[in-house]
């Protein structure tokens, strides 16, 4: 399992057990020392005395909640108290996560609170575009608020539009780009630094932006959010650091994703241990070969937050194959 040290690893099967790991190879070190900055390299004191063993690392089996999230957060929340790690079993020099992410907050709260979850709400959920009201971005953003002034119109229409925002990044959200290029989260708002000036500053470039490109303060979010591949280009819901997590460059007026949700999956198993999973792909199969008539053709179930069945078994594949071939006919 330590193998390969860096990614947390969940684990579901078909009888309903549930694991998760904080995954690392964490150092054992003198407790004597602050590892939070500079130490003597002078000295054997200051060695690494080997690594935390596999499981004596954070770690949660069989929650009594029935489910575990992962979201670039603290292992400490993965769950439900009082299945969660116990961090005052880690010395603070491992350097462990304790912040949390807006989409943990969102996955704890969802999955956290519904005591029965059908499929179609597993599939809600992993689609939301909500900002918690606890996230730290909400928290900036109130700050923000109180502490600035219009200096103009276009200002005070970028005021009230971030005052109005629902939290939401749908589609039709006419909030949402000024509060994006305004503040610019990313993949990790439980880490995002209040800067006044620096947020102001965005905010106007905001202005100039949404003006130039769309003639408007108040663009739909679906103009400004978008996916780009080739000749494609679709509207996107969501958006940086919620569950349906959508990251995106500012070019030309609008943000053109770059990370975040890409190939993914949904797995189920029925009552009677049969597998169906659902899958998708931002882009295509084959996104490496602008020739290739799969280079983007998942895009569009994808924009529209559609996923294709998965096909599991030989028949599933021969009966859907476009062509059957050995690889040595390529030869001849």
């Amino acid at each position: 399992m330590q193998a390969i040290p860096m990614f947390n690893t969940g684990y579901a099967d078909k009888d309903g057990n549930l694991y998760y790991v904080y995954n690392g190879l964490l150092p054992k070190r003198n407790p004597n020392y602050d590892w939070s900055g500079t130490v003597p390299g002078n000295t054997s004191d200051t060695l690494w005395q080997g690594y935390l063993p596999l499981e004596d690392l954070p770690q949660v089996e069989n929650p009594s909640s029935a489910f575990i999230q992962s979201c670039n957060s603290s292992p400490f929340k993965a769950t439900l108290d009082p299945d969660n790690p116990d961090p005052s079993l880690y010395p603070s020099y491992l350097g462990i996560e304790t912040f949390m992410t807006n989409r943990s907050r969102r996955a704890r709260s969802l999955f956290g609170s519904d005591q029965s979850i059908s499929r179609q709400d597993f599939f809600d959920y992993k689609f939301d575009k909500t900002y918690d009201p606890n996230s730290r971005l909400i928290a900036h953003i109130d700050r923000f608020l109180a502490e600035t002034n219009a200096e103009n119109k276009e200002q005070k229409q970028a005021l009230n539009l971030i005052r109005s925002w629902d939290r939401n990044t749908d589609l039709a959200n006419r909030s949402a780009a000024m509060v994006t290029i305004t503040f610019r989260p990313r993949s990790q708002t439980g880490k995002l630094r209040y800067d006044q000036e620096r947020f102001l500053r965005q905010m106007k470039e905001a202005i100039k932006m949404l003006q130039k490109r769309h003639g408007r303060l108040d663009p739909t979010w679906g103009e400004v959010n978008r996916l780009v591949r080739g000749n494609v280009d679709l509207p996107l819901a969501g958006g940086h650091d919620v569950l349906r997590a959508i990251y995106g460059d500012i070019k030309d007026g609008r943000l053109v994703g770059v990370a975040g949700d890409c190939f993914f999956q949904i797995v189920e198993w029925d009552d009677n241990g049969q597998q169906t999973a659902w899958v998708i792909n931002q882009f295509g199969s084959n996104p490496s070969q602008p020739e290739s008539p799969h280079y983007a053709d998942q895009a569009k179930l994808f924009a529209k937050e559609e996923m294709r069945t998965a096909l599991l078994t030989k028949e599933q594949v021969l009966a859907n194959a476009v062509r059957r071939y050995h690889p040595m006919d390529e030869l001849n």
